[in-house]
């Protein structure tokens, strides 16, 4: 696989994306052929998943966006309630 140098204006960003996934290769929890497994076995399934969380780090980020989400809901309930009729 070829992989072009990140131009400048982009190495902030994407050039620290790169690296990041660059440092941790080989290092996800999850097992690729096992994951390759479950992705064939779901063409299988009669109703497979709309979505589905791949991997123990996939489910404590997914979980912690959840609870974040649901703090700061719960926080400004008062205001996005406050705007209905009387």
């Amino acid at each position: 696989m070829t992989i072009f140098p990140v131009s400048e204006p982009y190495e902030q960003t994407v050039g620290a994306f790169v690296k990041a996934i660059h440092d941790h290769r080989e290092q996800q929890p999850g097992d690729l052929l096992i994951i390759a497994k479950l992705i064939t076995d779901l063409t299988d399934m009669d109703e497979p998943p709309l979505r589905l969380l791949m991997g123990s780090d996939a489910v404590a980020y997914a979980e912690a966006a959840s609870k974040a989400l649901s703090d700061s809901d719960t926080k400004w309930k008062h205001l996005s309630e406050s705007i209905n009729f009387d």
